[in-house]
């Protein structure tokens, strides 16, 4: 990673190595420089301060995200106006915000939050596998979706004064829960271990049915992701 002559670089957190690959090398000719916590907030956290001090202008939260707002169907795009942090608020980059929400309106993505009436997205360290603790993070946060990445790319940047966005798809409705199977599927590196899922699924065949609806929800959420990578809507 180096500093690009009169250029603006792009520092784009992610929480696996699949989000990563769905985005372009450069974006408007400013560099894109991913970097994949491997579903760890702490990671994630290290990454946003490496790459300001490497001279990213702006950072981006990229990727899947559980839904808490039961209005929201997979592969709904969700662009916030805040995150929140336990019981700080930051608030994105709303001038960027708006222009890649209006975008993803004008190209047909289902997406939440208006110039008018932002969202708010709620960061953990931890997943929220369950719809009844869904539900209890909506009700505390008032946030629509959740993610592992944005708070700790929120709290780097908002101290450091530089301009953040957060871009996620809903993965896992609301009223779906994940199970334990899945939620191994990813390594520190953030890649997929498909030999520990099998592993969980033999000891307990039970998770079967709820695997394959996680697998086809974020397969889903994966293509639209792709879409909005392509497109530059970060």
């Amino acid at each position: 990673m180096h500093r690009s002559q009169g250029a603006a670089a792009v520092g784009v957190i992610t929480g696996m190595r699949a989000e990563a690959r769905c985005l372009p090398t450069d974006n408007g000719g400013d560099p894109v420089w991913p970097r994949c916590s491997g579903a760890r907030s702490d990671a994630a956290e290290a990454h946003a301060r490496a790459l300001i001090a490497a001279g990213a202008r702006r950072l981006v939260s990229f990727g899947l995200a559980g839904g808490l707002d039961p209005g929201l169907a997979t592969g709904t795009v969700v662009i916030p106006g805040w995150v929140q942090d336990g019981g700080v608020q930051w608030a994105t980059d709303r001038a960027r915000s708006d222009a890649v929400r209006t975008a993803c309106a004008r190209l047909g993505f289902a997406i939440t939050g208006t110039m008018a009436g932002p969202v708010g997205i709620a960061g953990v360290d931890a997943p929220v596998a369950h719809a009844g603790a869904k539900s209890g993070l909506r009700a505390r946060s008032g946030a629509v979706a959740c993610d592992m990445e944005s708070h700790r790319v929120a709290r780097t940047a908002g101290g450091a004064g530089v301009p953040f966005t957060v871009v996620r798809v809903v993965a896992d409705a609301a009223g779906t829960s994940i199970p334990p199977s899945a939620l191994i599927g990813i390594g520190a590196d953030g890649s997929v271990r498909p030999l520990a899922v099998l592993g969980a699924v033999c000891r307990d065949p039970s998770q079967i049915a709820g695997l394959w609806r996680a697998a086809r929800d974020s397969g889903r959420a994966m293509a639209v992701l792709r879409r909005l990578g392509a497109a530059g809507l970060f």
